[in-house]
């Protein structure tokens, strides 16, 4: 997001991120380098008594992945509570992405939301595991973003390389 989010300010379009950190060096580098990037972070959830999430992943040569190392939980308090409290920062977006690290009913938060309002949608899948983060229900989603795995995991049908590509 941190890409996208830097090419659109970049453009002059307002940006807001809301994540959840530590208040750890990692959080505190991520929220410097959104501000230097021109990221409104102010509404994002700081917290002392956990560290801010981090994934480690090992590829081999061909870049398919060999190990994930994901530590997220810091996630889990970014539900509808959490979305209550910054829904001032979500009111006049025109575009809203997420993410598939937030908790279940936190995502059916914002299909719901983003139903009523009319703010287009997008959704980042993460991981295959996360996949059951998506209710049945996807109205309100414009987009979703997933790869082969997490296409697999939500349709329960394992894809070849080869299928994948016809």
């Amino acid at each position: 997001f941190t890409r996208l989010g830097a090419r659109l300010a970049r453009l002059g379009l307002p940006v807001h991120l809301l994540a959840a950190v530590g208040q750890d060096a990692a959080g505190h580098a991520l929220l410097t380098q959104a501000k230097q990037l021109g990221i409104d972070a102010s509404g994002s959830l700081s917290v002392a008594d956990a560290p801010t999430g981090s994934y480690t992943a090992v590829l081999n040569p061909d870049g398919e992945l060999l190990l994930g190392l994901a530590q997220m939980d810091l996630c889990e308090r970014m539900g509808p509570d959490f979305l209550r409290q910054c829904a001032a920062q979500r009111a006049q977006a025109s575009l809203l992405m997420l993410d598939l690290n937030l908790p279940k009913d936190a995502v059916a938060t914002l299909l719901a939301e983003a139903q009523q309002t009319g703010t287009p949608l997008v959704a980042v899948a993460v991981s295959g595991p996360k996949m059951e983060r998506l209710p049945e229900d996807l109205a309100g989603l414009n987009l979703l973003l997933l790869n082969r795995d997490e296409l697999s995991a939500c349709t329960g049908i394992s894809l070849s390389s080869e299928a994948a590509l016809s």
